[in-house]
């Protein structure tokens, strides 16, 4: 991932060869910068302090890992950040290239430089991100002011809801963050944005008290902890938002297309906002310019039907290709009252796209797909700790190992380094165990069929003596030694295509 852009107190910034450039939105030109403006000082010291990301420092010319303290001087080493997220690693990374650097964490004090001088802060708090509120908040404390600053960044749809709008300024700054979020969006980055509270003695410690009150109760806890985090997650002060880039891994638009020919439907489930998803839908080859694009966004319960309906008209001409875009709130009223009528405009589209989902949703449409009339076998991909839900759920689980760590691949049936890799796992080794499983079941019939038949006729011959026709020996090595070699031969090693052939 890269970071390109970043939209802050409503100005526009660009990233041009590792440094950062004003972006005028009129002309579209950019300038270089003299130095920060405070306001673009201030976001990227929030983002440089809101994240989890572990650093590992090595001198430049031993490459020797070294502890690290206060007087190390940033010219004589190189920091490697280490992150769950390859987002917040992006960030940060980005953070250090424009001059605010985070040197790494001695217990729970924060090291930052900023433009080569050296600040502090502790960390009081970290509160994770979960897929319901869709942020993460951090509490730090500044030793040079002594304030207190509570940071939070996540998904616009979250943390702009969050945000304080009590002047004209502040919706102002909102809605042009919004705009700026938007036309990010449109260029396929993902996105997020940047708030901050300053919080007083008084308050962090009732936060924290209450905290840690949530945290040890038996019955809700999880209900508990988040009341009490979205009390102290309001009334933030907007700061700006992120844009960046996921590269798309190679093979990703062969796969797709091949996937298609074969007759494989894909649906693709993914957290990023709508136009983002599209924007990457159409890069990767899964939307197509001929196709006509369906639409079940922003939908509430009392419409919901009436433009399901429109889209359920429009898919069953049968003079055109159709793909459907869809978000997790319209999608959670669909399964709730539209359940059958949905999947039966999903099943006639040729490509699907459900966007802003929870790992709950993903599982959900997965169930969706498993359980309908047609009872297809279902198959999820992914490579983060938001697919398991719906990797555990299908039929067959495939885990790509990527940057977001490993929990997919384990918790997988299957798993492999790049996606173009699917093509070969679906299209020639399941080919092959199919093919090699179904030889093996009708010959096992077969084998135990054509065993038995003379004995159940010198039954009948026999008027029934229990007398065998087989001796001992013959009826007991048949299925261990006689016939298991063989069916174990054929049905590994058989192929009745080539790999070359399937992979053409």
């Amino acid at each position: 991932m890269h970071f390109r852009h970043c939209s802050v107190n409503g100005a526009k910034y660009i990233d041009v060869g590792g440094d950062i450039h004003a972006l005028n939105d009129r002309n579209n030109k950019t300038s270089p910068l003299p130095s920060l403006p405070d306001t673009l000082e201030t976001f990227l010291e929030t983002l440089a302090l809101c994240h989890t990301v572990q650093v590992t420092t090595r001198e430049k010319d031993t490459g020797e890992v070294v502890a690290s303290s206060d007087e190390m001087r940033l010219a004589e080493m190189q920091l490697e950040y280490q992150a769950a997220s390859p987002d917040e690693k992006a960030l940060v990374e980005a953070c250090a290239r424009y001059g605010v650097v985070f040197e790494g964490q001695s217990h729970d004090r924060l090291l930052l430089s900023v433009r080569g001088s050296r600040r502090t802060f502790t960390r009081l708090q970290i509160l994770e991100f979960d897929s319901d509120r869709k942020c993460m908040s951090v509490a730090v404390r500044d030793e040079s002011s002594r304030k207190i600053w509570l940071l939070t960044k996540g998904a616009e749809s979250s943390v702009l809801e969050r945000c304080s709008v009590s002047d004209q300024a502040s919706r102002t700054l909102r809605d042009t963050t919004l705009k700026h979020i938007n036309d990010y969006a449109m260029l396929g980055l993902r996105t997020l944005a940047v708030a901050r509270r300053e919080l007083t003695e008084k308050q962090y410690e009732d936060f924290a008290a209450q905290l840690s009150q949530a945290r040890q109760t038996l019955d809700n806890r999880e209900e508990a902890v988040r009341k009490v985090t979205d009390r102290m997650e309001a009334d933030l002060n907007l700061l700006g938002a992120t844009g960046v880039e996921d590269l798309l891994q190679d093979g990703v638009q062969e796969t797709l297309e091949s996937l298609r020919v074969a007759g494989i439907k894909v649906w693709v489930l993914t957290g990023d906002k709508v136009e983002t998803a599209v924007n990457i839908a159409y890069s990767c080859g899964h939307f197509k310019v001929f196709m006509t694009i369906l639409t079940l966004t922003g939908l509430q319960e009392e419409d919901a039907e009436a433009k399901l309906q429109e889209c359920d008209a429009e898919s069953q001409k049968s003079d055109g290709h159709y793909g459907l875009v869809v978000d997790g709130s319209s999608l959670q009223v669909l399964l709730d009252h539209h359940r059958d009528r949905f999947y039966d405009v999903c099943r006639r589209c040729t490509a699907v796209v459900c966007c802003r989902m929870s790992p709950r949703q993903k599982a959900e449409t997965v169930r969706l797909v498993k359980t309908s009339g047609e009872s297809p076998i279902c198959a999820a991909i992914g490579d983060g700790a938001n697919d398991v839900s719906m990797i555990q759920e299908a039929h067959v689980g495939l885990g790509v190992m990527g940057k977001e760590g490993r929990q997919a691949v384990r918790c997988a049936d299957f798993a492999f380094a790049r996606f173009k890799f699917l093509k070969k796992v679906l299209l020639v080794h399941g080919h092959w165990y199919y093919t090699r499983v179904s030889t093996l079941v009708q010959y096992s019939f077969y084998k135990n069929v054509a065993f038995i038949t003379p004995q159940l006729y010198f039954a009948v011959m026999s008027a029934f003596s229990t007398q065998p026709v087989y001796d001992a020996l013959a009826l007991t090595m048949f299925n261990i030694t006689f016939t298991s070699l063989p069916v174990f031969l054929c049905s590994a090693f058989a192929l009745r295509k080539t790999s070359r052939r399937n992979c053409s």
